[in-house]
């Protein structure tokens, strides 16, 4: 049997769960994962300048019938409060959101800790689900079930990726 990377199982998960658009705002840490994203071909990559521009395509995407997630760092989710608030949450319109979760444990960056805390404090606050993807065996569950409670809920989901999930 063939294992298969973080980034691997992921797709897998989106492409399993039926997303056909996927928005992106590249980092060091989702590179791998964003490249296996833009070959797809069941899917359509939409490169982002910023992280709030992927919660208008991804609820216009929804509108229109599409099944939307998005790729984007712990930073840009807190940039992106304003959108998630008040069109995804208040308007009812679904997203799964991947985020790369800088920050977490055994990460090198001394800037990057405070990040992982507030934006695990905020999906708290803001009282939508979070999920945590650490291993590769059980990455494409989490994105399955992050995406089924998306449909079934109507609000967006987050699920964290620990950076070490997206070098594998």
């Amino acid at each position: 049997m063939t294992t298969l990377s973080g980034p691997e199982e992921i797709v897998k998960g989106l492409k399993e769960s039926g997303v056909d658009i996927v928005s992106t705002l590249p980092e060091n840490a989702t590179t791998k994962l964003v490249s296996l994203i833009s070959k797809e071909p069941n899917i359509i990559h939409v490169p982002l300048a910023r992280e709030e521009e992927g919660f208008g395509i991804s609820s216009g995407a929804y509108l229109g019938g599409k099944k939307p997630a998005m790729v984007i760092q712990n930073s840009g989710f807190l940039n992106s409060l304003g959108a998630i608030t008040e069109l995804n949450i208040m308007c009812q319109i679904p997203v799964l959101v991947l985020i790369s979760h800088v920050g977490h444990p055994g990460e090198r960056y001394v800037i990057h800790p405070p990040l992982a805390r507030m934006a695990e404090a905020v999906t708290k606050s803001i009282e939508l689900p979070c999920l945590l993807i650490e291993r590769p065996e059980n990455a494409r569950a989490v994105v399955k079930n992050a995406q089924l409670l998306c449909e079934v809920s109507k609000l967006p989901v987050f699920v964290m990726m620990a950076p070490k999930l997206l070098r594998d």
